[in-house]
């Protein structure tokens, strides 16, 4: 089960939500992390050049999380 917030400490609302649906929000983060370590300059060479990163992989990863994203929406409704 997903961590609710308590509205007695905090004052915002619970919520619940499912277990599969919070562990695929942290694959989703996982992926939206190794796409940003595929696109950050690894060395100072690379900090202080133009990088072409490729824009088919590149758009293929982002659709992937998109649509994994979609998943555990339609999960929530």
């Amino acid at each position: 089960m997903a961590t609710q917030h308590d509205p007695s400490s905090t004052g915002e609302p619970m919520f619940h939500m499912p277990e599969s649906a919070y562990e695929r929000l942290l694959a989703v983060r996982d992926q939206l992390r190794l796409l940003a370590t595929l696109i950050q300059p690894h060395t100072r060479a690379e900090e202080s050049t133009l990088r072409e990163v490729p824009p088919t992989p590149l758009a293929q990863g982002i659709s992937l999380v998109a649509g994994q994203l979609d998943d555990v929406l339609e999960s929530m409704e």
